[in-house]
């Protein structure tokens, strides 16, 4: 990478880094706080609002940002303490809504569940008054607000999924990756907290041979309760968690996914949100047989999809220490030099167009996957594949990562 063009890239990160928090996040430890919005809105009749839907989605793509921010401001000898501090605040919120999602739901005698820490969340907890932490926001949508109003199925909506399950795992598993045992703030470890989390979810999720059910309805999940396809790769993240050991209380794959996960590396995959969940789990998990096979079956589904984020969250778990390919390095870089200065929106020129990129159909990243006329998207999509490509790709030697003062002065806790 040419020197010219990384200090483009990373200007370009600290941009939208600051743009987070100006336009998208709330850190701090309250309701709703320290969970980012999916899109900033605008209406046909010109209101503004945050779209919330589907937001641990996104949580997992903010988790990871800041796990490798920190990785990239460690190796670089740069102070870490706000990234230390906002990433203690992102898994916790994750507690938040597990400790919340019982008391959100009523079983057969109308009784409503006891707070409980048992991998059972749901995916936010955002209400209206969010909207006074951003001047000129009018509208919240979100799930916990859609579940108040639709009382033909209370809370569905809110309930947790394996795609919110899939997506955070990958920042849980970076966290655990790249953080030292040593960090924490206010004796708050993250490292280990994220094990525990994502050991804490997968073991709920293994119950009943991977039927997931919700604990105090006794009901299937609303959507995606059958895990058993996944469960073999969902194991193996697992497994990576729990420092390559198989973890007490996790109940082994389900029998179908013995002969069913390893056909997801046929490139038989019809629906592009789904490939990128086959393509996470499989990064998470090193789960196609191993770094070398993982990694090539990763490398073809890129050429396939353009989806090369995948590849590098790879080689940045399993520690892959291969210089790889310079023409797959310009094609990340030429995309990273792609996305818009003052941050990806719908329907603005190149291909950064999605509410996150990976996810996203070559249509959908082309014009925009939004609901609403005009949406403003975070970026978390360019700023993980900005730090694992830094990661990958640069020496330690060579490294010069630090957050501007300018970004700084825009940090604070509400």
């Amino acid at each position: 990478m040419s020197l010219l063009h990384a200090q483009d890239i990373t200007d370009k990160y600290w941009t939208y880094r600051k743009r987070l928090w100006d336009g998208f996040v709330v850190t701090g430890t309250g309701p709703g706080r320290s969970i980012c919005a999916a899109q900033a809105i605008t209406l046909k009749d010109g209101r503004r609002g945050l779209y919330f839907g589907d937001v641990i989605t996104y949580h997992g793509w903010y988790v990871s940002a800041l796990a490798t921010e920190y990785a990239l401001l460690k190796r670089s000898g740069a102070p870490t303490d706000i990234t230390l501090q906002e990433l203690c605040y992102a898994l916790q919120a994750v507690e938040r809504l597990d400790l919340l999602a019982e008391t959100l739901y009523a079983d057969a005698s109308g009784r409503y569940g006891e707070p409980v820490l048992n991998g059972f969340f749901v995916r936010d907890d955002i209400d209206t008054s969010y909207k006074h932490f951003f001047p000129g926001t009018q509208l919240i949508y979100s799930d916990y607000l859609l579940g108040q109003q639709t009382p033909a199925r209370p809370m569905s909506d809110n309930e947790m999924s394996q795609d919110q399950v899939i997506h955070l795992l990958q920042g849980l598993c970076l966290t655990y990756a790249l953080l030292p045992e040593e960090a924490a703030f206010n004796g708050y470890a993250p490292r280990s907290k994220a094990a525990e989390t994502g050991l804490r979810i997968l073991r709920f999720m293994s119950q009943n041979n991977w039927h997931i059910h919700n604990p105090v309805t006794g009901k299937p999940l609303y959507r995606g309760p059958d895990a058993r396809i996944f469960s073999r790769p969902l194991y193996r993240v697992g497994v990576f968690l729990n420092g390559g050991k198989a973890p007490e209380g996790l109940e082994k794959p389900a029998a179908v996914s013995s002969f069913s996960w390893p056909l997801t590396q046929t490139g038989m995959i019809p629906v592009f949100f789904n490939r990128a969940m086959v393509m996470l789990l499989a990064t998470e998990g090193n789960a196609w047989g191993g770094t070398k096979r993982t990694a090539e079956v990763l490398k073809l589904y890129d050429r396939l999809w353009n989806k090369p984020v995948f590849p590098l969250v790879h080689r940045v778990l399993y520690r892959d220490a291969k210089p790889g390919s310079q023409a797959f390095a310009r094609k990340v870089e030429k995309l990273l030099l792609e996305a818009p200065v003052g941050g990806p929106a719908r329907n603005t020129p190149g291909t950064w167009n999605a509410s996150n990129r990976w996810l996203a159909s070559r249509k959908s990243y082309r014009k925009g996957d939004s609901f609403f006329p005009e949406a403003q998207n975070t970026g978390l999509d360019y700023m993980v594949l900005h730090n694992v490509y830094r990661l990958v790709y640069e020496s330690p030697e060579g490294h010069n990562f630090r957050m501007p003062e300018p970004v700084k002065d825009a940090f604070r806790v509400r």
